[in-house]
């Protein structure tokens, strides 16, 4: 129940801290307030478990340096930061470091408590695999250009670095910026830079915590089995549940905490070995288009980007090179 989650604020100005108190004790959350980051580190293993709720600038230890702590000195609490004077390098920085959420003020009431619901889900271990397939949901709606733009966009870039990066105008980087908020949905910058760290576990440390990964279980193997036996097949989510017997939700959570990953991107790897093993080894009538559409890649730009992410190379180069060494190349 939530008025047994402990949420810490740590806040330097008063009437905020006050504010953000009495927001979470309404919500039933037991809270602990302190004025400075130094207060909250002086209880020590008393901040688990729970959450902490911190700005960022603050005197003293700022709230970045407080995650920074937190995380070298191995305790397991997710860190939710809130500043009126953010930027895409620093949202970045913070969700990099292990930051839940990045909030910029002035923000709503409920934004704050749906950060704080994600980062006790977060600890229970129920967010990372539901997370990661809403936003791959959300950004395979993006053009290969959008994709580009928004990779250099998360990495903490300027409009007018990104355009020197691409080639194209700081105007056209603008343009791009705000299709990929209109397609993804993204209420600002630092919620863009949140969406593209669930795309990619590895740019996001995990919470240390003392949970080991279990063994995959019946549920994963089963789900594991079916991909690869009807990999060539569209397969949905409900379906893997339907077929499997395995809730859509006990899919995600096993599935993510078996494997670090969803099963659609688990899907996706297979499609992947697949096409690589296509191309390798092709005829006079192979096609980067036809062994994309085979794969159930029937978008060219994604198929490229997730073959090109996979093994460093696009898949016109496969091909290229493998019908370059085979016996009916011509001379």
């Amino acid at each position: 129940m939530p008025n047994e989650r402990l949420a810490h604020v740590v806040e330097d100005d008063q009437a905020m801290r006050d504010s953000l108190a009495m927001l979470l004790d309404e919500a039933r959350y037991k809270v602990r307030a302190y004025a400075a980051a130094e207060d909250l580190l002086a209880v020590g293993a008393a901040i688990e478990p729970g959450c902490v709720i911190s700005d960022v600038r603050m005197p003293g230890m700022d709230g970045l340096a407080l995650l920074q702590h937190l995380r070298v000195n191995g305790l397991a609490v997710p860190v939710i930061l809130i500043t009126g004077y953010g930027d895409i390098p620093m949202a970045v920085t913070a969700m990099k470091a292990g930051a839940i959420d990045f909030l910029e003020k002035p923000f709503k009431s409920n934004s704050l408590l749906t950060a704080v619901e994600t980062a006790f889900r977060f600890r229970a271990g129920n967010a990372d695999a539901e997370d990661a397939e809403a936003a791959w949901r959300r950004v395979e709606k993006l053009t290969s250009r959008e994709h580009e733009v928004l990779d250099h966009l998360a990495a903490g870039r300027s409009n007018n670095e990104v355009a020197a990066k691409l080639g194209i105008s700081p105007r056209s980087v603008e343009l791009y910026r705000a299709h990929i908020i209109e397609k993804t949905e993204a209420k600002s910058l630092p919620d863009l830079v949140r969406l593209w760290l669930a795309t990619r576990p590895s740019a996001r440390p995990n919470i240390p915590d003392d949970r080991a990964r279990p063994a995959a279980s019946w549920q994963v193997r089963r789900v594991e089995e079916y991909i690869e036996a009807n990999w060539d097949k569209p397969i949905t989510i409900e379906e893997l549940a339907h077929k499997t017997g395995v809730g859509v939700r006990n899919i995600f959570i096993t599935f993510g905490k078996a494997r670090g990953r969803t099963p659609m991107a688990f899907l996706r790897s297979v499609r992947l070995q697949h096409a690589r093993r296509m191309l390798q080894a092709p005829n006079e009538q192979t096609s980067v288009t036809a062994v994309g559409l085979t794969c159930g890649f029937h978008n060219a730009g994604h198929f490229a980007r997730y073959y090109r992410q996979a093994f460093n190379e696009l898949p016109s180069t496969t091909l290229y090179n493998a019908k370059g060494t085979s016996r009916w190349q011509k001379t």
